[in-house]
């Protein structure tokens, strides 16, 4: 899950998670780029998984 202000990314793997359950944080602050990816997602798209295609790169959306 990102955190409201897009600074972090908090993953429970689900695979360990038995075993493991505490949380990865990955801190994205120091990435503006990829920051600015996310920022750049309207409120209401911003669920579910971000899927990038091996052919293209770009982010795939079976809505569209």
């Amino acid at each position: 899950m990102i955190d409201k202000d897009v600074t972090e990314i908090n993953k429970v793997i689900s695979k360990t998670e038995s075993h493991l359950p505490e949380h990865l944080v990955y801190r994205i602050a120091a990435l503006p780029e990829l920051r600015e990816r996310f920022l750049a997602i309207p409120p209401e798209r911003r669920t579910g998984p971000v899927i990038v295609t091996k052919r293209s790169q770009l982010r795939s959306n079976k809505k569209d």
